[in-house]
């Protein structure tokens, strides 16, 4: 009960997108503690270059959000991207990710 040792729970994984974009793999996380969502982007096919445009795609896709709680970057040591959506003031839930990468793939399709 009270007075116990601290429990330090586990980060959860990384899971796949139900949602597929065009040119893209999509793993999305929930960090619940720290109110935010976090995605790894890799090229769909191993080996092959990014489409052009991925930070501007990223950033015009999740528009609806504080310019300051979106980060976009590219992470050259494992050839892939991090987008992160800070400050979340609603529920976390698997249809916000499907609805946020809904908007990403129907503009990757021009």
């Amino acid at each position: 009960m009270f007075g116990g040792p601290i429990q330090v729970l586990p980060e959860k994984p990384f899971v796949e997108s139900e949602t597929k974009v065009k040119g893209f793999r999509i793993e999305h996380r929930f960090d619940a503690p720290k109110s935010r969502l976090q995605f790894h982007i890799w090229p769909e096919v191993v080996g092959e270059d990014f489409p052009e445009g991925v930070e501007e795609l990223f950033r015009s896709s999740f528009s609806s959000f504080p310019e300051q709680d979106i980060i976009v970057e590219y992470v050259p040591e494992v050839k892939s991207w991090y987008v992160e959506v800070k400050n979340l003031r609603m529920g976390f839930s698997e249809p916000l990710v499907e609805t946020l990468l809904d908007k990403v793939a129907k503009r990757a399709d021009g």
